[in-house]
């Protein structure tokens, strides 16, 4: 079996759906080694290479043609003779040069139509169609989360059986045990910070790094003490996050950091440096970073709204960030925090691995007879 996964996000900066197509398939690589994996890249780098070193069955391919929305049209079709499946993210190409070739497409969520206020008009239209089409016309229809499949069923008049479910996972390293001291000591060198609460997503309004930099900044008690840190790229329009920002005090700016990207394999690290670990984001179709923050054994303070309310091992910390008591709570959080970690750990460890998802992908592409038939 020959499976061809569109990976230019590889070649990009860390978010949700990169994580997902190298830990899916790294997972089904060592559970069934038959299987040749090509990942389509825009660039083999040395970084790449050292980060799939240990999966022999896993290479790669360099598209030719640089800009995706050409190859819609053209080199994936051609590629599609060589592989059994394809798999894409959200739309699959617009054609196909081998009908035997099945295209799986995952759609990660559609909070652009239930956040409506949230994504630019043209943003919201286009992807509408594109995202319903694809749902539509592939051959395979995953999602990630109960929650985005009952959204993308509704939306798109998809009958619940018929969207499947492979639900993201922790990575292992976040899991393993480590050297708290050495490991802020690397972080502390390499990044010049210490002693900070980590929020790590792509800055956009949904992502909510606005509220939390007022809290930071309106929490005395906190910000005498600790340092706040964002990681992540600026994907959509942040520009009130960014005002505030500026106007505020040089003494209070120098507690702020922001890191566009973070190399790799600093990632873990960073999340294990931290003491505190904050998610207020409004909306999500699952929700990565608090899961991986847990498994850190990082206090982790989360919004329950949406896919985010499935993360009952927050417990206390796991809260509406639109209550009047928010100040409070997020003090409390940090000045004397009850986060039972071993336990945190423990329940994620068990309930999301890439293992499981592996197994379920695995046996959803020897099922011939779920794949559709136009």
């Amino acid at each position: 079996m020959k499976i061809f996964v569109d990976g230019y996000l590889l070649n990009r900066e860390y978010q949700g759906t990169r994580t997902y197509i190298t830990e899916l398939y790294k997972a089904l690589s060592v559970l069934d080694k038959s299987i040749k994996i090509t990942y389509g890249i825009d660039d083999l780098t040395d970084e790449l290479k050292n980060e799939f070193r240990d999966f022999p069955t896993i290479g790669f391919y360099v598209f030719k043609e640089k800009n995706k929305w050409k190859r819609m049209f053209t080199e994936y079709a051609e590629l599609s003779r060589n592989y059994d499946y394809m798999h894409f993210q959200y739309i699959i190409p617009f054609r196909k040069a081998n009908q035997k070739c099945k295209y799986i497409n995952t759609i990660h969520d559609v909070l652009f139509l239930d956040f409506k206020k949230d994504f630019p008009f043209f943003y919201r239209l286009s992807r509408r169609i594109l995202f319903g089409w694809s749902a539509k016309k592939c051959d395979l229809l995953l999602t990630v989360s109960e929650y985005s499949k009952k959204r993308i069923s509704t939306h798109f008049n998809l009958n619940l059986e018929d969207i499947y479910t492979t639900p993201n996972g922790v990575n292992e390293k976040f899991l393993k045990n480590y050297n708290k001291s050495q490991v802020q000591k690397i972080i502390e060198d390499k990044y010049k910070i210490k002693k900070y609460i980590l929020y790590v997503s792509r800055i956009e309004p949904r992502k909510n790094q606005l509220q939390l930099l007022k809290l930071f900044v309106n929490t005395k008690k906190v910000n005498q003490e600790y340092q706040l840190v964002f990681v992540g790229k600026k994907s959509l329009e942040a520009d009130e996050f960014s005002t505030y920002f500026n106007s505020l005090d040089h003494s209070i700016k120098n507690k702020i950091k922001y890191f566009e990207q973070i190399d790799n394999e600093f990632l873990v690290d960073i999340y294990k440096a931290a003491d505190f670990f904050v998610y207020p984001s409004l909306c999500e179709g699952f929700g990565i970073p608090p899961l991986e923050a847990g498994a850190a054994e990082i206090p982790v303070l989360c919004n329950n709204a949406t896919a985010l309310s499935d993360f009952g091992m927050f417990k206390t910390y796991l809260i509406d960030f639109n209550t009047e008591k928010l100040s409070s709570i997020f003090e409390e959080f940090v000045m004397n925090n009850q986060s039972d970690l071993k336990s945190i750990k423990s329940e994620i460890s068990k309930k999301y691995t890439w293992e499981a998802s592996a197994v379920e992908l695995h046996s959803l592409l020897h099922r011939s007879s779920i794949f559709k038939i136009y």
